[in-house]
């Protein structure tokens, strides 16, 4: 009974105190000069993150931090002191003891700076994709921009995670522990990301999700309700806040209108916008004919993927950059040759009503916004601003279009 008790009280407090490192670490918010790390314990615990440009961290600094009760274990340290376009190589101290995960990064070049700068751009990784990604490590990118779709947080935490501060902390484990993102990006490369429609519902805009329901009028013959489904607005602030409380990114703008944001890399300036949480109803637009049994499509100037309040601030952003390369993130697709897509099935309703299924498909990309679209290519020929891309996500594709088709340049 002796040594059975030993051994019981010895086990007990090892698995108690074991502080480990549960998801993360994660590198974001990075600029010349500093960074951002998230990490998540088992425990609250304090630690240290040496970090050094030499791999055997023979002149290495550290930071001391702590992950946090009221934060379900995670922490974002803020990093500070860095050098230009340096790598860093970084591991954890718990208790003093180094961990055996050595981390890096790279440290952004100055603003304005001409250079070869490296960056991977995705969206919509929700399985196992390792030779694709075992490339993208080999690439070396200095940073990866996720556009969305980062594993799909509603399938095991529900679409009202976002109003239950617990689930909102395991979702972003849940993304960071992504096999792709976790084995080839986060251990070795900085990151940006945007929502797509991942925090709620699939396909929703503000707190709204469209739904078509056939409804038989006669055999063979149906109307097609177009119906825009709302849920807890209560969604929106909850996603807005813990985005910034669990991802290590740039500051925030407006967190009334949503997650949109900016930052530069040399002579490279990116506008990450949210065109989910501030987006009016896709199906809002759409007027029924019930003499022709057909819908039109008719957005007034307040049908917007992005707010006025956002839009204003890419405008403004866009004209007043002194970057050489303005890069627009958008995590749906850009391209305004969609437009012809959506106005020739809309006139074959009449053959098949049953296409208005897919105009309503096409209808969350900015092709169906155009007081959004329209503003920013005309605001753009209309200044003259030169060297603007698009790169887009959502689409489970990848193409290039030179702007002929797409208004802007685009990497979707």
């Amino acid at each position: 009974m002796k040594q059975l008790f030993l051994f019981s009280f010895i086990l007990f407090p090892v698995f108690l105190f074991s502080q480990s490192i549960i998801s993360g670490p994660v590198v974001g918010g990075v600029t010349s000069e500093s960074a951002r790390i998230y990490i998540r314990t088992d425990v609250p615990t304090e630690f240290d993150v040496e970090m050094d440009t030499l791999e055997n961290f023979g002149t290495s600094f550290t930071i001391t931090d702590s992950t946090r009760s009221d934060q379900f274990g995670m922490v974002i340290t803020d990093v500070s002191g860095l050098e230009p376009f340096k790598k860093y190589h970084y591991r954890y101290l718990i208790n003093g003891q180094a961990q055996d995960s050595v981390y890096s990064f790279t440290s952004f070049p100055e603003e304005n700076e001409l250079g070869h700068y490296k960056v991977v751009v995705g969206s919509c990784n929700y399985f196992e994709n390792l030779p694709l990604f075992g490339h993208i490590k080999a690439f070396d990118p200095m940073l990866f921009v996720h556009l969305g779709d980062w594993r799909y947080a509603p399938t095991p935490f529900g679409w009202d995670y976002n109003l239950y501060p617990d689930r909102i902390a395991d979702a972003f484990s849940f993304r960071y522990d992504d096999p792709n993102m976790r084995g080839f990006v986060l251990n070795n490369t900085a990151i940006d990301y945007v929502y797509d429609d991942a925090y709620c519902h699939n396909g929703n805009q503000g707190n709204t999700y469209p739904r078509t329901v056939a409804v038989e009028l006669a055999p063979d013959s149906f109307f097609y309700d177009l119906q825009t489904i709302e849920f807890d607005s209560a969604v929106i602030p909850g996603a807005i806040h813990g985005y910034f409380d669990h991802f290590p990114g740039y500051e925030a703008v407006d967190t009334t209108v949503g997650i949109h944001h900016s930052f530069k890399m040399g002579n490279m300036e990116f506008f990450m916008l949210d065109l989910r949480n501030p987006a009016t109803p896709q199906n809002a637009p759409f007027v029924y004919h019930q003499e022709t049994n057909t819908y039109t499509f008719e957005p007034d100037s307040d049908h917007s993927l992005m707010s006025a309040p956002q839009r204003e601030w890419l405008l403004n952003g866009l004209q007043n950059s002194t970057a050489d390369w303005k890069i627009i993130g958008s995590s749906l697709m850009f391209n305004k040759r969609f437009v012809q897509f959506r106005e020739i099935a809309t006139q074959l309703q009449v053959l098949s009503p049953a296409l208005i299924d897919y105009v309503s498909s096409l209808s969350y990309f900015w092709n169906a916004y155009p007081a959004d679209q329209e503003t920013l290519l005309n605001f753009i020929e209309e200044n003259d601003l030169k060297d603007v891309i698009v790169i887009s996500g959502d689409s489970h594709s990848s193409m290039v279009d030179d702007g002929t088709n797409a208004g802007l340049p685009e990497l979707s």
